[in-house]
């Protein structure tokens, strides 16, 4: 399961540099290498969403993960363990 930060509580400009940055780690070099296993992603801020149940089909998490902004959800915050309960 892959997750990405979308809280607005950062600096904008550090928040916008780390999501492109775990955007471009995520598009250019992990899906690449899973090829063929079953990928999910989710998102957290002060909650967790679930965009994508586990898939083989990276296309689609490819088109999902390019979508994900800073700020994308409410409320903000950082609540990773919320995630890490999403993802298990």
């Amino acid at each position: 399961m892959l997750m990405t930060a979308c809280s607005e509580t950062c600096e904008p400009p550090v928040l916008a540099f780390l999501t492109k940055w775990a955007r471009l780690c995520l598009l250019a070099g992990v899906l690449p290498r899973l090829q063929g296993r079953s990928v999910g992603l989710l998102v957290f801020a002060g909650e967790a969403r679930l965009l994508a149940p586990l898939t083989r089909d990276s296309g689609a998490i490819e088109l999902l993960a390019t979508g994900v902004e800073p700020g994308g959800l409410t409320p903000g915050g950082s609540d990773i363990a919320a995630a890490i309960e999403e993802a298990l």
